[in-house]
């Protein structure tokens, strides 16, 4: 449940690959300044972005605002599912799953605090002391514990679970924060294309992680699917398809991504973190995730 926020024998096998392949063969971290600096490494590559204007409707060469209309040649919708249904009118197949994520202080370290513990029964999935990869993200002199939950739980069914994964008291944690996700990610089940289909006709198309596979570089991706297929289109002077072609990439231009996206953030990411199993005893040092 750790990564997929549900059964894994639920989620399709290429999507699970996918998602798993890039923990272990990634370059795992949490971004120094948060999670916001890779939307501002991509805005530093635009001209001219509008922000604080909400979107009313978005037609063929038209959007809709509450600061007038824009005239587009060509539109991609990067949001959620649920919002891209609504503001083009397009029904989508979208089942997002939901997740509650916890913060908890507490003033002493924890034992083998370099690891993600998960465990395979409870209502906890997981849980790591996040401020070991970025100490700027806890308050001075304390530890910040991050955990996330599936079930509407209490804080006391956390902080007992907690107890027993990390072996140690959690009388002293200070709660300081508890978020409900109510769109963590998209379900991407059984017999789920990896690649859905991003054009929905006149010059639209949608982007996100329901397009793709569910995680943060399933969602960046479907965004560079949408634009190299408008950028491909308009150098050959001609209309959008009526389906996207499907993406395909050789291993060497997939290689020469991974390393553009590296060089870029390089300097923003800090730490990486294992992954312990069960109880932190048998932990696994092959396998370092990214927390969620």
């Amino acid at each position: 449940h750790g990564v997929f926020l549900t059964d894994p024998s639920d989620i399709a096998s290429d999507a699970a690959q996918k998602s798993l392949r890039s923990f272990i063969t990634g370059r795992p971290g949490v971004p120094a300044k948060g999670v916001g600096v890779f939307s501002a490494l991509l805005a530093s590559k635009v001209n001219q972005i509008k922000y604080n204007t909400g979107v009313t409707k978005i037609e063929s060469g038209k959007i809709s605002t509450d600061d007038g209309t824009f005239h587009t040649h060509a539109t991609i919708v990067a949001t959620s599912g649920k919002v891209a249904a609504a503001l083009l009118g397009h029904n989508f197949h979208y089942s997002p799953l939901t997740s509650t994520t916890w913060y908890h202080t507490s003033q002493s370290e924890l034992t083998s605090s370099n690891l993600l513990a998960v465990q395979k029964t409870g209502t906890v999935i997981n849980s790591v002391p996040i401020s070991t990869l970025v100490p700027t993200y806890a308050p001075s002199g304390k530890n910040l514990i991050s955990t996330t939950t599936l079930e509407n739980v209490t804080e006391t069914q956390v902080r007992n679970e907690l107890a027993n994964m990390w072996r140690t008291s959690t009388h002293d944690w200070t709660l300081v924060g508890r978020y409900e996700i109510s769109d963590s990610l998209p379900f991407h089940g059984v017999n789920t294309p990896l690649y859905a289909k991003q054009y929905v006709g006149d010059g639209m198309y949608v982007a996100g992680d329901y397009c793709t596979y569910p995680s943060q570089q399933g969602a960046m991706e479907s965004g560079r699917i949408a634009a190299e297929e408008i950028i491909r289109r308009a150098r050959q002077g001609r209309p959008a398809p009526a389906a996207v072609v499907r993406h395909r990439r050789s291993r060497a231009r997939l290689r020469r991504s991974a390393q553009a996206v590296r060089r870029v953030v390089s300097s923003e990411l800090v730490g990486r973190v294992g992954i312990g199993r069960g109880d932190l005893g048998s932990s696994r040092r092959d396998g370092r995730v990214l927390p969620q």
